[in-house]
């Protein structure tokens, strides 16, 4: 496992793996291409238990997610921006 995400524990609360395995990361691993580079295996045609079918979808998963953060991350120089002058609040509807 690659150094930058050996020190994430999968399951610290049942269910919370994916988002504590996001949230570890920081912007220089999201901006890593190489992030996952050499950790996605090809996933068995069959399985020897229903712990070794999930933990044969974790890395791709993490992997997946990453990519599309990093896409993500990376259209955002593009995005439209806009200076605001000067808010001009509204009187709330009943």
């Amino acid at each position: 496992m690659d150094k930058r995400t050996d020190h994430v524990k999968w399951e610290k609360v049942k269910g919370r793996g994916l988002v504590d395995s996001v949230f570890s990361w920081s912007i220089e691993d999201l901006l890593s291409k190489d992030l996952y580079k050499d950790q996605v295996e090809k996933i068995p045609d069959s399985f020897t238990s229903t712990a070794h079918y999930m933990k044969a979808f974790i890395i791709p998963l993490q992997e997946e997610t990453h990519a599309d953060l990093l896409s993500n991350a990376e259209s955002l120089a593009g995005a439209p921006t806009y200076r605001i002058l000067r808010p001009r609040f509204c009187p709330r509807s009943p």
